[in-house]
């Protein structure tokens, strides 16, 4: 189940990419970028911006989705829908899609094999992300071995968050895992992400072990990892694996928050701010005190 390929992504590994996100996450955390990735199936995505009011989806739609109560505001039953796709295809100014699709991993890795000009030019490559790769681990390891055999550079994009055999698996069929950590404090990784994170810890620390290309990626936001206790909690796992592993920092960004409207999710997060530039660059200062090579990037995609 792919929610879409999207090219020339150039914060997604080296090079120039296309990047394969698919769908399913066993986390929801707060600040997610991309909530159309958290469930497995597909789902109904309506944008209010774009919609004119016209009905047709309403007059359309064979399982009563749209509806009005009795004020007379529209209402959305989205448990009805079966993702048909008739009010798609209805509405006129654009503002309904169904986000979920399914691929086979041969349709994938041929459609994603088609820019290997681009690839090898740029040293890029293609990434899987999400949502969680390790969610469709057979499908993903299928697609990077496709791939890998067609020549191009394969990073997953991976929050670690699976059993270690499914990692373990990925990572043998990939050239490079970007490793989202998030917190290594229990309690706000719970409480930021609705997870436990001794798997996770565990599993980054087996990855060291193993012959493979590891990046770890820290998206910093204000009041969730930005601060002095969890800024060293974080610096001295990181210093304690079982080699030095290179950290790229990212910072969170508000620019989902019309993901969240559109498929009718609260946000959970919107008090969250990413820090400035200048404060994380005095957090990758710190770290590399710490020993820890640490880069900064622009934004990120939690």
């Amino acid at each position: 189940m792919v929610v879409r390929i999207q090219r020339l992504s150039v914060h997604d590994g080296p090079g120039i990419r296309s990047t394969l996100f698919l769908k399913g996450c066993p986390m929801r955390c707060r600040y997610c970028h991309n909530p159309e990735t958290w469930h497995a199936g597909p789902q109904l995505a309506i944008s209010a911006r774009l919609c004119k009011g016209l009905g047709h989806c309403r007059e359309i739609c064979p399982r009563g989705v749209f509806g009005t109560n009795p004020t007379g505001a529209r209402t959305i039953d989205r448990d009805r829908c079966d993702f048909c796709g008739a009010c798609v295809t209805a509405c006129r100014a654009g503002a309904i899609e169904i986000v979920g699709t399914r691929m086979s991993p041969e349709d994938c890795a041929e459609k994603l094999a088609r820019d290997l000009v681009f690839f090898r030019r740029s040293g890029g490559g293609v990434t899987l992300s999400g949502g969680e790769p390790l969610f469709q681990a057979g499908f993903s390891c299928r697609v990077a071995a496709l791939l890998r055999q067609a020549g191009v550079h394969v990073a997953v994009e991976t929050a670690g968050c699976a059993s270690w055999e499914a990692l373990r698996r990925l990572a043998t069929q990939s050239d490079l895992v970007l490793f989202d950590l998030k917190h290594v404090l229990p309690e706000a990784h719970r409480t930021w992400t609705h997870a436990g994170n001794a798997q996770i810890l565990e599993n980054l620390a087996r990855l060291a072990h193993m012959d493979v290309e590891v990046t770890v990626r820290l998206t910093l936001a204000e009041g969730f990892n930005t601060d002095d206790e969890s800024l060293e909690a974080i610096g001295r796992f990181l210093a304690a694996l079982a080699r030095p592993l290179p950290v790229e920092l990212l910072t969170l960004h508000g620019f989902a928050e019309h993901k969240y409207e559109r498929l009718g999710i609260p946000h959970g997060a919107a008090e969250l701010v990413g820090p400035s530039r200048q404060m994380v660059g005095a957090m990758a200062r710190r770290l590399a005190a710490m020993g820890i090579e640490a880069k900064v990037l622009a934004d990120g995609q939690a």
